[in-house]
C-alpha cells in the first residue's frame, strides 16, 4: 500500500479510508495495478459508484483472471506443495509449486469452474 499512500498523499488512516470510501473506483483501480493481478483481460468498469455496497454491486466488470494463476505465480516458495488433486483414478496427486509452473498442467485437463485445493504458500 506503500505507493498508494505515496500517490494520493493522505496523511493518515482517515484521509486512507475517507479516499477509499468516497473514490472507490480510483482506490481499487490503484489497487489493482499495485498488486500485479495477472489478467487475460482487464476490466472496463471497477464498480458502480452509484450502488452502495450493501446491495453488493459488481466489481471489476469485464475482467478475466484465472484465481489459480495468480496462486501460483505470486505464491512463495517454488519448492512448496501447491496442489492436491484425484484424478480418475481416484489417487490422490501433489504437485509442487515448480512442478506447475513447468509443465503448464500437462498431466490433467483443467476445465472452466473446475474446482482444486491450493495451498497456501506462506
Amino acid at each position: 500500500m506503500h505507493i498508494l499512500i505515496h500517490l494520493h498523499s493522505p496523511v493518515n488512516y482517515t484521509d486512507l479510508h475517507r479516499w477509499s470510501v468516497t473514490a472507490r473506483s480510483d482506490f481499487w483501480a490503484e489497487v489493482w495495478n499495485f498488486s500485479g493481478i495477472l489478467h487475460s483481460e482487464t476490466y472496463t468498469n471497477v464498480v458502480d459508484e452509484n450502488a452502495t455496497i450493501d446491495n453488493v454491486p459488481r466489481w471489476f466488470t469485464g475482467s478475466k483472471l484465472n484465481y489459480a494463476e495468480n496462486l501460483i505465480e505470486k505464491g512463495g516458495d517454488d519448492e512448496a506443495i501447491a496442489l492436491y488433486y484425484k484424478g480418475k483414478q481416484n489417487v490422490l496427486n501433489v504437485l509442487i509449486k515448480y512442478e506447475i509452473k513447468a509443465s503448464n498442467f500437462p498431466e490433467f485437463a483443467f476445465e472452466e469452474n473446475l474446482i482444486c485445493v491450493f495451498v497456501d504458500f506462506e
